[in-house]
């Protein structure tokens, strides 16, 4: 009888470890369906949507970055198509380590810089009053010979790229958010500068992202951290 009721507890035992398991794996597939469908969404609501229901995790912490980026770029978008001080300002009040925190500086300087005058229209005296004669030219310098010549300095070596690739999209716009979610993604690209380069497939315009790093081994590195996540990398060296 004791036998038969130590069966009973093990075998309920077994029962509910493997309820546990089974409630486990459905949750990881419910999370990870969501953020497929944030990350293809790409909106600020998307990722807040996935954070409702999923507020803790290593995905939170990258769902929580995408939505300040997106907030950012499309307050500097909406500033840039009519920029003044004021804005800028503020902007860079709100938002003093934004991405695009340089490009709202550069605009800031044009801003300021003194507008270059007009010259002053020339008066009828000045334009038909009589003038003195021309002065003749000088002789043209004789031709130096070859000797004579000064040696031409050789191009200087092209320099080698080494860095990732990130993906090719349809707008600029894409682009950026692309580079910036790729630095959320991987320390090792946190410090690297976009390089967006248009170019043309089959006749249409489009805006291919890399990041330059300081070593293969770092672009390595950003690849495999990008790929956890189930972003695309290419390591480029030429």
């Amino acid at each position: 009888m004791i036998l038969e009721r130590r069966d009973l507890n093990s075998n309920h035992s077994h029962l509910t470890s493997a309820c546990a398991i089974f409630l486990l794996l459905g949750a990881c597939s419910r999370e990870s369906t969501e953020w497929d469908r944030a990350v293809k969404a790409d909106t600020p609501a998307s990722y807040q949507e996935f954070l409702k229901h999923h507020p803790t995790g290593d995905r939170a912490k990258l769902a929580t970055v995408r939505a300040a980026a997106l907030v950012e770029q499309r307050q500097w978008l909406l500033i840039s198509h009519a920029p003044s001080a004021s804005a800028i300002n503020a902007f860079l009040r709100d938002n003093p380590s934004s991405m695009w925190a340089a490009d709202a500086k550069q605009a800031l300087e044009k801003l300021s810089a003194p507008q270059p005058s007009e010259p002053e229209p020339q008066s009828v005296d000045q334009q038909t009053g009589d003038h003195e004669a021309e002065p003749v030219p000088a002789p043209a310098p004789a031709a130096r010979s070859r000797e004579d010549r000064p040696a031409v300095a050789a191009p200087p070596a092209k320099r080698l790229f080494t860095g990732v690739q990130i993906g090719v999209f349809k707008t600029r716009a894409s682009a950026v958010a692309a580079m910036d979610l790729a630095k959320s993604q991987s320390v090792a690209l946190r410090s690297s500068e976009p390089q967006i380069d248009v170019i043309t497939v089959k006749g249409q315009s489009l805006f291919r992202v890399r990041a330059g790093v300081s070593s293969t081994d770092l672009a390595k590195k950003a690849c495999q951290d990008m790929t956890r996540t189930g972003a695309s990398c290419l390591v480029i060296r030429k």
